[in-house]
């Protein structure tokens, strides 16, 4: 779709003229007002309600008289230019919106806005008419669709069928496509996954009046069907009658479990129940004498055990060393109360005698063959148990017990027979429908049974009247019709003459009707002579007004000629000898008129045409002539193809005219004009003239020539047509599906066309036939092989070059990117030897953050060198630096590069190296400033010694970075004690707070991460260090304020 605005020409009838005066409707509203043919006063009526005039055009103002409205092309859009006869005024500038809507310049009177080929709708797009989507893929990205109408036609191609209808359907993606599909060999819907309802018994498949004629299904995974069933099945889920299997109910809808309870042992039983009485007769003890004695109840199941007797306890206890018995009593060398201290060096040897408890039997014994010595107790189950051998009570269950008796107990009756294989252990129900039928089943009162008499005791018949007759024996169940008679029949026939030639006429009686056709004087007086034609209604005679025979030589005003065959009108000039000055021609003359007089013939009349008729006499299309008051010679000849009134080809001395959709030039066109065009007048938004360059061929191969428009003039010597710019399409690639077009922009170049740019496929190219990139520009030149120019002078605007990333942003993404690339040593491989690679930092609204980072290659990777991150600072590589080797150095210089900078906070905590603070307590804070490998300290440090006896060694303070081994043994700075009575210094080492001399600080003599505090003598020379020797209980604040040279 476009949209013009043109600017109108200054004597169009139809330019909007405001009225004499008007009035402002309410206080802000903007008027034009004429108050005569050169002045236009603009109104504007404030709050106050004072109107004030701005006169254009009148005696006060000074902007000028003469005013032009003109468009006016400018960066991404066009402008309307208001200008005075003095000066530009004002502009209002059309910018378009990207992938919305393009606003372009055509000329000073026109400005074009169109839709780009792929157009982005940011919000909401409602369409009030029909929505035609003609492209191959439609697809709708959104949460939900909603559609208003109940039904959705799939597969409305021209003449829909079922083979058209085959395969089509619905597609739910997924990890695999979910399918609902037409099947035209099936001629059913076909799913390829499982159906469920919404909820567990909710929804019915079919109804009690619409039901399904027949369910196919798998037997083996169809776990269930409710509802009444006819017929015999293969196999039943219950049975109609429930059995009994040992007095538990049996029909097969669910299995069931027998207990002992439920089966009975058989008369001489293999296995047998389990009983108390079984049980303990199983079971014996035997007392093997000693001391004690066991014995056991098989009445009962009591086994009774009886400990020793205090004498045979006391026969099996002797005194031993150390040890003295006496009746009962044993006594040892020592007091043993639980408060008394015992002591013993070891015991040694066996105890022996009665134990009033015993972790286990000294004897393990079995019960029921499962043994037993007291440490942990047993289970004992029926494998443990035998069946008593004579005659038991209770037996246990097997398999076989059981099965016998369920066959035994189950028996088959009327349609159910049984069938019990004890080898293969199966009992098989069978049910034989075949004995059941409805006469086995009394009739109810609510549904009975269907009989004749039933049937047509409820079928009446009524005969309405009229013709014939109907009636019902309901006895019999026979309907009666007889047909209306032929008397019936005529009655309702009846014709009227109207008069006329002939007659017509109708016996009821016998159903005859009779027509009397007209006389020959009756036909004759219905004809009469026309135009040119004499007619004598007597005789019936008809003449013309002159001779038509073949040689006559025939004058018509006007004639339509009609025929068989395609030789309606033939004009045969017969003259074979001699110079032929015409075969034949049709002459459109007006005689006496002069067509070229506007006053006598109009613009666009008619001039003669030859028109084509079909069998009905319609026109279908027609040529000729038509006057044209823009063609010098006032004529144009058009060809009207399907009589549409607008003609398909018009020809004049001043332009040609194509108004059809394509227009087929086989050989050469040639247009010696200044301007040519294509124009197609049509108000849709989606259709325009297509220029079309065709190859017809029955081969084509890769990068074939397809056509090329050249754009031709003559040289110097006017002599040879050149070739100065042109065209040209080759299909570069040629498969099915995958069809791939290059296109080359050519310009003259040394004589010879060249291609200047190349457009292959979504890919172009400035000086490459196949560019390798979207944008691929190639050259020779050193300089300026891209240039982007701004020509305005505004100092507010320059050349924009934009990386445009569109798609989804995030944080560690890439808007864009600048490779620096060549060719390796072996030139067999492009490097990217430097990038510039923008990052996403941060996407919060109003809070975005980006990053530019910059890449080199170092031993053959490209390695990121330095960014400028979002906070506008400077990041280089790790271990990298600045390079200073371009200043002037000194002679001795080594290293010209900076590359570190840091500054921070550090543990500056002091301490006795032999102790780790032990006796003492600080609160001491270290600052640091570090550039390449000078660093610089501020720190304070209170130290407050609490016990001297717990520190030893020297007094340490800490370093923040190593220091450099030509700091070693050196003196780093001056400290000023404070002297204060309660100082931590032992206040009797005057040689360290004397007034007149002060302390220092320096390395020991070593690259360890710390430092010394050092006395000064009287020569104010290095003296002792300070160590714990030096200290006395007391507090004291030490200031550093140093700068040194770390090693790294």
């Amino acid at each position: 779709m476009s949209l013009t605005i043109r600017r109108l020409p200054e004597e169009a009838p139809n330019l909007l003229r405001p009225p004499t005066t008007v009035t402002p409707s309410q206080n802000g509203d903007v008027v034009l007002e004429a108050t005569s043919n050169t002045v236009l006063t603009m109104k504007l009526k404030g709050t106050d309600g004072v109107v004030r005039n701005f006169d254009v055009g009148g005696g006060a103002s000074s902007i000028g008289t003469e005013y032009d409205i003109r468009a006016v092309t400018t960066t991404g859009g066009a402008l309307l230019r208001l200008t005075s006869s003095y000066s530009v005024l004002d502009d209002v500038k059309f910018a378009g919106t990207a992938n919305q809507i393009t606003v372009a310049y055509t000329n000073d009177n026109e400005m074009t806005f169109s839709l780009p080929n792929d157009v982005t709708i940011g919000n909401d797009l409602t369409v009030t008419g029909n929505l035609d989507v003609q492209g191959t893929t439609t697809t709708i990205n959104s949460t939900t669709v909603q559609v208003d109408d109940i039904t959705i036609e799939l597969g409305t191609v021209a003449t829909p069928t079922d083979a058209t209808a085959n395969g089509g359907g619905i597609v739910l993606k997924g990890a695999t496509d979910k399918l609902i599909t037409w099947s035209n060999t099936n001629d059913a819907w076909t799913f390829n996954q499982h159906v469920y309802p919404s909820a567990d018994s909710s929804w019915d498949l079919g109804s009690a009046t619409i039901r399904w004629a027949n369910i196919y299904g798998d037997a083996a995974n169809i776990t269930s069907i409710t509802g009444a069933l006819t017929g015999n099945a293969d196999t039943a889920t219950t049975l109609e009658t429930a059995r009994n299997i040992s007095g538990v109910s049996f029909d097969g809808s669910q299995n069931i479990t027998l207990v002992t309870d439920n089966v009975q042992e058989s008369g001489t039983p293999t296995n047998i129940y389990f009983t108390d009485a079984r049980a303990r007769a199983a079971v014996s003890v035997t007392d093997s004498g000693g001391d004690g004695s066991l014995a056991y109840d098989s009445g009962t199941g009591v086994i009774t055990y009886t400990g020793p007797t205090a004498t045979e306890v006391r026969a099996h206890l002797s005194a031993g060393t150390g040890v003295g018995f006496s009746g009962g009593v044993i006594s040892i060398g020592q007091a043993v109360g639980t408060s008394d201290s015992v002591q013993f060096a070891g015991i040694t040897g066996p105890l022996t005698g009665n134990a009033d408890t015993a972790t286990a039997l000294q004897t393990a014994r079995t019960i029921n063959g499962v043994s037993f010595n007291g440490t942990a107790n047993i289970t004992l189950d029926l494998d443990d148990i035998a069946e008593a051998s004579v005659t038991p009570t209770n037996l246990f269950y097997t398999n076989e017990r059981v099965d016998d008796r369920v066959s035994v107990l189950l028996q088959g009756g009327t349609g159910i027979t049984k069938s019990y294989n004890d080898g293969a252990d199966s009992l098989t129900l069978s049910v034989d429908f075949s004995e059941f039928d409805t006469d086995d089943v009394n009739e109810g009162t609510t549904n009975i049974y269907f009989t004749d008499a039933r049937a047509r005791a409820a079928v009446s018949a009524v005969d309405s009247g009229g013709d014939g007759s109907f009636a019902y024996d309901s006895s019999t169940g026979a309907f009666t019709y007889t047909g209306p008679s032929a008397a019936e029949v005529r009655a309702h026939v009846s014709v009227s003459d109207v008069g006329g030639d002939g007659s017509l006429a109708y016996d009821s009686g016998t159903g005859v009707f009779t027509f009397t056709g007209s006389s020959p004087a009756e036909t004759r007086v219905h004809f009469s002579g026309g135009t040119g034609v004499t007619y004598d209604n007597v005789a019936g005679e008809f003449s013309i007004g002159q001779d038509v025979a073949t040689n006559a030589s025939v004058n018509f005003a006007a004639g339509t000629f009609s025929g068989a065959d395609t030789r309606a009108l033939i004009l045969n000039n017969t003259d074979n000898t001699g110079t032929v000055n015409s075969a034949g021609q049709i002459a459109f003359r007006h005689t006496g008129i002069d067509f070229t007089n506007n006053t006598i013939v109009a613009d666009g009349n008619d001039l003669g045409h030859i028109e084509f008729r079909n069998n009905g006499g319609s026109t279908v299309g027609q040529f000729g002539w038509r006057k044209r008051d823009v063609a010098t010679s006032k004529l144009s000849f058009e060809v009207d193809t399907d009589n549409s009134g607008t003609p398909n080809f018009e020809v004049n001395d001043n332009y040609i005219s194509f108004a059809s959709t394509n227009i087929n030039v086989t050989g050469t066109l040639e247009v010696n004009a200044q301007t040519s065009g294509i124009t197609y007048n049509d108000n849709g938004a989606n259709v325009g003239p297509d220029f079309i360059l065709q190859r017809d061929t029955t081969s084509v191969a890769n990068n074939d020539l397809i056509g090329r428009l050249l754009f031709n003039s003559q040289d110097a010597s006017y002599s040879n047509d050149v070739s100065y710019a042109g065209i040209l399409a080759e299909a570069e690639l040629v498969s099915a599906g995958s069809e791939r077009g290059r296109l080359f922009l050519q310009c003259s170049d040394g004589g010879a066309l060249v291609n200047t740019m190349t457009l292959k496929g979504k890919l172009v190219g400035l000086g490459i036939d196949e560019p390798a990139g979207q944008f691929h520009v190639k050259g020779n030149d050193t300089t300026d092989q891209i240039i982007i120019e701004n020509e305005t002078n505004s100092s507010t605007t320059a050349p924009d070059l934009v990386l445009y990333k569109s798609g989804t942003i995030g944080v560690g993404h890439q808007p864009g990117r600048i490779d620096f690339r060549g060719r390796n040593g072996l030139n067999n491989a492009n490097v990217t030897y430097s990038a510039i690679i923008s990052e996403v930092e941060g996407t919060s609204n109003l809070s975005e953050g980006g990053a530019i980072k910059f890449f080199t290659t170092q031993g053959g990777t490209l390695t990121e060198a330095a960014r400028i991150n979002s906070a506008g600072n400077i990041k280089l590589q790790a271990e990298k630096g600045i390079d200073f080797s371009n200043q002037t150095a000194l002679g001795g210089a080594t290293y010209e590069i900076l590359d570190h900078y840091e500054e921070g906070s550090y543990a500056a905590t002091p301490y006795f190296a032999n102790t780790n603070r032990a006796g003492m307590s600080t609160n001491s804070t270290g600052y640091y400033t570090k550039v390449g490998r000078m660093v610089h300290v501020h720190a304070k440090m209170i130290v407050n010694i609490i016990d001297n006896t717990l520190i030893g060694g020297e007094l340490r303070f800490p370093l923040p970075f190593e220091p450099a081994i030509s700091c070693a043994d050196n003196a780093i700075m001056r400290v000023i004690m404070e002297n204060d009575a309660g100082h931590f210094l032992n206040t009797g080492q005057t040689q360290f707070l004397d007034d007149s001399r002060d302390m220092i600080i320096s390395h020991k003599g070593s690259q360890d991460q710390w430092v010394v505090l050092q006395g000064m003598n009287a020569d104010y020379q290095r003296g002792s260090i300070i160590t714990s020797s030096n200290c006395a209980i007391g507090l004291g604040t030490i200031f550093l304020d140093f700068t040194y040279r770390a090693s790294s």
